[in-house]
């Protein structure tokens, strides 16, 4: 079943009088219900009406305030993005900062395209990386390969890399994700599509939007 924008909007306000706390966690609970990420952006933002915004010196508290799994934090972490009280630079560090700490983001990667494509700029992205991935980056050329390891019902997700090895070792999956049908991907991508790129785990991971992607090609992997 799927939680239509009124539904929710009806049931947190209902519930308004318990507080942020209340709504956040009635939000919670229906969130995953939720099928297209158009309507999960739709449905971040009535919740943001409902509650305080947070600032950024405190979104990261506000992430991990309530217990999830790395496969639940994704719609928590886009919840806190939405109510960050900062600037595009402070939302597109907290993304960054956190991203990592997520796992099975495939289902949410249209609304991580939707919050990225309208927070990036290059000043943004240029201004979040480390040395070592200033240092990465500016070794690829304005037009480079990218790789990604999953089943192959998730060709189109958004998080590729650089470094076919680290996707040979997602292929299987990881964690508790396993993938019965493995296959590597490989494509052509411009830097300029690069919404976002993170080595913190020498993944040499960057998001981009599939579509933008050329000469795609997909092997099985065994």
């Amino acid at each position: 079943m799927t939680i239509g924008p009124v539904s929710l909007f009806d049931r947190v306000t209902s519930n308004q009088a318990s507080g942020s706390a209340y709504l956040i966690h009635d939000f919670e609970q229906h969130f995953s219900e939720t099928e297209s990420p158009f309507e999960v952006v739709r449905l971040i933002g009535l919740l943001v009406d409902q509650t305080d915004l947070i600032r950024p010196t405190e979104a990261s508290d506000a992430l991990f305030s309530v217990g999830h799994s790395s496969q639940d934090r994704i719609w928590h972490m886009l919840g806190v993005l939405k109510r960050l009280d900062g600037s595009d630079a402070d939302k597109v560090g907290f993304f960054k900062e956190h991203w990592s700490s997520t796992d099975d983001t495939y289902q949410y990667g249209g609304t991580v395209l939707y919050e990225l494509k309208n927070l990036s700029s290059s000043e943004h992205f240029w201004s979040h990386l480390v040395d070592d991935e200033k240092a990465w980056m500016s070794s690829l050329g304005h037009r480079f390969t990218v790789y990604r390891g999953c089943d192959e019902s998730r060709v189109d997700g958004v998080s590729w890399t650089t470094d076919r090895n680290v996707a040979e070792s997602f292929a299987f999956g990881h964690r508790s994700i396993r993938n019965p049908s493995p296959v590597i991907v490989s494509a052509e991508c411009h830097k300029c599509n690069v919404l976002l790129a993170v080595n913190d785990r020498d993944e040499f991971e960057v998001i981009v939007d599939p579509s933008m992607l050329e000469n795609i090609w997909v092997t099985p992997f065994r």
